[in-house]
């Protein structure tokens, strides 16, 4: 299912059983041993008008995909691809449906697990780890990976009483830090004139309260910025 037949679904089922449906960041199984780490591969048949062929054969090649075979019918075309089961989990069905104003559809099996080459990205917020936005990316793509979900992360996070630290730690250390400031309350707003000192005194209180914000602060990310990141 893509993500807008899963928006749709939610939104449904919100609408008719008076239910809040929380959606999270799906996530793949993969087998860890001795040997490393091995993740699900696909085997996947695309079915396309054939004028479309040359920007799905582009896609998968992005995607890691091999291609297995390609035939034609008609008008139409078949192709088949061994690919990671990740890249499907990230919206490849997506892709496939707007490269070819929707023409294009999928059916796949499970292929086995193959040898992969991945490491741990962590998301982390004013220190706390954000499980549901974590998650095991490919080595050559993880500096990338963590620059864009810190940045998508700054422009999506509401602001707070509290400056927001966002950062991305690659197998434990951090790589990529974005800050979303605190909302600025003028605290000497209601004063005309009036001596400096007490002046000080008001911006050192607030300076110290927003401290304790920061420290006391329970870290929480609301539904919509959750899935801006997934379809991201």
């Amino acid at each position: 299912m893509g993500l807008l037949h899963a928006e749709i679904v939610k939104e449904r089922i919100e609408r008719e059983s008076n239910l809040d449906i929380l959606l999270t960041m799906p996530h793949v199984l993969y087998e860890e041993g001795d040997s490393g780490i091995k993740e699900p591969y696909i085997e996947l048949t695309i079915y396309s008008p054939k004028d479309y062929v040359g920007a799905i054969i582009n896609l998968c090649e992005t995607k890691k995909g091999n291609m297995l075979n390609l035939s034609y019918y008609q008008n139409s075309a078949i192709l088949k691809y061994e690919l990671p089961y990740t890249m499907l989990v990230r919206g490849l069905s997506s892709d496939l449906k707007s490269i070819s104003s929707g023409y294009a559809t999928i059916d796949y099996e499970l292929a086995g697990f193959r040898q992969a080459d991945l490491v741990d990205l962590r998301i982390l917020i004013n220190g706390v780890d954000i499980d549901v936005l974590s998650e095991k990316v490919y080595r050559d793509e993880a500096m990338f990976l963590a620059r864009e979900k810190t940045k998508k992360l700054k422009e999506a996070l509401p602001k707070q009483q509290f400056r927001q630290i966002i950062q991305a730690a690659i197998s434990g250390n951090i790589v990529a830090r974005e800050e979303v400031p605190a909302f600025r309350k003028d605290v000497l707003s209601k004063m005309s004139g009036g001596d400096r000192t007490r002046k000080d005194k008001l911006l050192d209180k607030q300076k110290k309260g927003k401290q304790k914000l920061l420290v006391d602060a329970r870290v929480t990310i609301p539904q919509e910025v959750l899935f801006s990141m997934i379809r991201s």
